[in-house]
C-alpha cells in the first residue's frame, strides 16, 4: 500500500501546490468556455440527488437550465457529472471541492504513469516521467481549468492496458473488461469513441487479424454498444460532433461543407478532394503539437513503442494501435471544435514507453542525458505554455452573487460566453434554494448565435428595441463587462444602451470596476411582480424551453 500511497501523495501535493498557486481556489469560472457549463451541470445532478429524485429528471434539468443558462443539457455524457455531483453531496465547498477531486484525478493518473515505468526503469527516472507529465501545457491547464479531459485521460489509459491483456489471453473476462473501460471512456466525453478503433488498429499492426472474429471481442464490442447506445441514440443532441452544426443547420449553414466547398471553389479543385484535405488537415494536426510538447521526448518515446512491438510485446502494440485509432478517429469524425486538449489521452501512454526508447542509446552517461532531456522539457513547458486560469473572483463578482433573490429575480449579464458563464455559476452557488434567481444571458436573449458561433444573428438592432427585450422579461439587474475589440454587436448595443438612457438604469457603486453594475428601473405603467418570462434554445435538446 506505501508502495502506492507515497507516488500518490507526493503528485497529490504538486498538483495543489500548482491549483493553489495559480488561484483556481477563488477565481471565477471563466478560463474557458466549458467551465462554467461543467460546473453548473454538476451541480444540477448534485441538487436532483439532494432533492430525493421527487422530479422528472428532464423535467428538472430544464427548469434548472432556465435558472441557470449556462448548462450543457444532452451535449455532453453524463459520467463526468455523475462523478462530480456525488463528489459535491460528500463535499458542498463550491468550484474547489471539485478542483480537489481534480487533483485526486489528476494524481491518481500521474501514479498510473509512475508504476508502469517504474517496472522496467529505476525509480529516479519513474518520477521524472510523472513530474514531465504535470508540467505538460494542456495537462497543466486542464488540472488549473474545471475540464473532463484527465478523468477521459484514464479512463484511456486503463482502456489500452485492458486491450492489452486481452490481446494477450483473449479470454471473455478481459473482453469484458476492455468493454467496461471503454464504455466509461465514451459516457465521459465523446472523444472517447476512439477507442472504438483500437482493436481493428492494433491488431492489424501486430499481423493478428484471425483475433477479430474472437467471440470475446465480439461480446465486447456488443457490451460497449449496449452501454453507450441509449445516451447517444436516445439523449437529444448528445452527439458532440454533431450537435455543435445542428442549430447552425437550423440556420441554413453547415459549417464543415461550407469550409470544403470555399476551399475548391479558390482553388478549382472537385469538392470531394477538398473535404479530404480538410480531414487530413484537422486529424495530422495532432502530429506537430505533440512534438511541441514533448519534442526529443516523443521521438524517444516512439522509438521505445517500435522496439518494444518487434519484440511482440502487447502493450507496445496496443499503443501503437491506439496513436493509429485515434488519427483515424479525427478523420472519420471532424471536429467542431478541435482544441489541443483533445490530445491528452494519448499522451500518457507515449510517455510510458519513454525509457523503453532509451535502451537503443548505449553511450557513456546516456541516462544523465535522458534525465536532462526530461527535465529541460518540463521546463519549457511551464515557461512556454499557455494556460488560462480565469479571473480572481472580486468585489463586484461577490456582490452580484450575493445580492437579494427578492429584490433582483432576474440578473441580465452581458459579456463573453466565459464571463456570462462564470458569473451564473457565482449567483447559483450563493443560491440557498436552487434554483430560485433567473440570471439571464445577453448573447441569448438579445441575439441568436450557433454552439461554436460561426452562425450570429442579432435579434434587436435599436436602442428601443433593447428596452423592450429587457422589459419583457423584466430584468431587475444589469451587468456589463468592458468592451473589447472582440465585443460582440449586441454587447455594444446594450451598452449604448444603458448609457443613453440613465433614468432606466441606476449604477451600483464600487471599487471594483472590473464589471459595472446596473439597477434596471421598470416603467410606471409595467405590470406587478410576477415570475420572469424567459424563452431560450437549449442545444442539448435542439429546441427552445419557456418559463411561461
Amino acid at each position: 500500500m506505501f508502495r502506492l500511497a507515497r507516488p500518490f501523495a507526493v503528485f497529490l501535493l504538486v498538483v495543489i501546490l500548482c491549483q493553489w498557486l495559480t488561484g483556481v481556489y477563488g477565481k471565477l469560472l471563466d478560463g474557458s468556455h466549458d467551465e462554467a457549463s461543467h460546473y453548473l451541470t454538476s451541480l444540477l445532478v448534485r441538487d436532483y440527488l439532494a432533492g430525493g429524485l421527487s422530479w422528472h429528471p428532464l423535467r428538472y434539468a430544464e427548469n434548472y437550465y432556465l435558472h441557470y443558462p449556462k448548462i450543457a443539457l444532452g451535449h455532453w455524457p453524463p459520467v463526468f457529472y455523475l462523478l462530480n455531483g456525488l463528489w459535491l453531496l460528500a463535499f458542498p465547498f463550491g468550484s474547489g471541492s471539485l478542483f480537489a477531486l481534480l487533483a485526486v484525478t489528476t494524481a491518481g493518473l500521474t501514479t498510473r504513469i509512475f508504476l508502469y515505468v517504474k517496472r522496467d526503469a529505476p525509480e529516479w527516472a519513474a518520477w521524472l516521467v510523472g513530474l514531465l507529465f504535470l508540467t505538460l501545457s494542456p495537462v497543466y491547464s486542464s488540472f488549473i481549468q474545471l475540464m473532463s479531459e484527465l478523468v477521459l485521460a484514464w479512463l484511456v489509459l486503463e482502456a489500452w492496458l485492458a486491450f492489452s491483456r486481452w490481446m494477450q489471453a483473449p479470454t471473455i473476462a478481459r473482453g469484458v473488461g476492455f468493454s467496461l473501460w471503454s464504455s466509461l471512456a465514451l459516457l465521459t466525453k465523446a472523444l472517447g469513441a476512439g477507442l472504438a478503433f483500437l482493436p481493428p488498429a492494433a491488431l492489424l499492426l501486430a499481423s493478428r487479424r484471425n483475433l477479430l472474429l474472437k467471440p470475446s471481442l465480439i461480446l465486447s464490442g456488443c457490451l460497449v454498444a449496449a452501454a453507450v447506445a441509449p445516451w447517444y441514440f436516445l439523449a437529444p443532441g448528445a452527439r458532440h460532433e454533431a450537435s455543435g452544426h445542428k442549430f447552425a443547420g437550423l440556420l441554413g449553414v453547415n459549417p464543415p461543407a461550407r469550409v470544403a466547398s470555399d476551399a475548391a471553389e479558390q482553388r478549382g479543385l472537385p469538392i470531394h478532394l477538398t473535404e479530404l484535405a480538410y480531414r487530413a488537415e484537422r486529424s495530422l494536426r495532432a502530429v506537430p503539437l505533440l512534438f511541441r510538447w514533448l519534442g526529443p521526448v516523443l521521438l524517444l518515446s516512439l522509438l521505445g513503442i517500435w522496439r518494444s512491438a518487434r519484440l511482440g510485446d502487447a502493450d507496445a502494440l496496443a499503443v501503437a494501435g491506439l496513436l493509429l485509432a485515434y488519427l483515424v478517429f479525427r478523420f472519420v469524425l471532424v471536429s467542431a471544435a478541435w482544441e489541443p486538449r483533445m490530445l491528452i489521452p494519448l499522451l500518457a501512454p507515449c510517455l510510458c514507453f519513454v525509457w523503453a526508447g532509451r535502451a537503443y542509446f548505449s553511450f557513456p552517461h546516456a541516462s544523465a542525458v535522458l534525465a536532462a532531456l526530461l527535465i529541460c522539457t518540463g521546463g519549457y513547458n511551464l515557461h512556454a505554455g499557455h494556460r488560462p486560469v480565469g479571473h480572481p473572483a472580486g468585489e463586484a463578482a461577490a456582490w452580484i452573487a450575493s445580492s437579494s433573490s427578492a429584490k433582483y429575480p432576474a440578473i441580465l449579464v452581458s459579456g463573453s460566453g466565459a464571463l456570462e458563464g462564470s458569473i451564473t455559476a457565482a449567483v447559483a452557488d450563493c443560491d440557498r434554494q436552487r434554483p430560485s434567481r433567473y440570471v439571464v444571458r445577453a448573447s441569448k436573449l438579445l441575439s441568436v448565435s450557433s454552439w461554436a458561433s460561426d452562425v450570429y444573428l442579432p435579434k434587436a438592432n435599436t436602442e428601443d428595441e433593447v428596452l423592450r427585450s429587457l422589459d419583457s422579461v423584466p430584468i431587475d439587474l444589469v451587468v456589463l463587462s468592458p468592451l473589447t475589440p472582440r465585443s460582440m454587436p449586441h454587447s455594444v448595443l446594450l451598452d449604448h444602451t444603458v448609457r443613453a438612457n440613465p433614468g432606466r438604469f441606476r449604477r451600483v457603486q464600487l471599487r471594483d470596476q472590473s464589471l459595472e453594475i446596473y439597477e434596471m428601473v421598470r416603467r410606471e405603467d409595467a405590470p406587478p411582480n410576477s415570475a420572469p418570462k424567459i424563452d431560450m434554445f437549449l442545444f442539448g435538446l435542439g429546441r427552445s424551453l419557456s418559463t411561461q
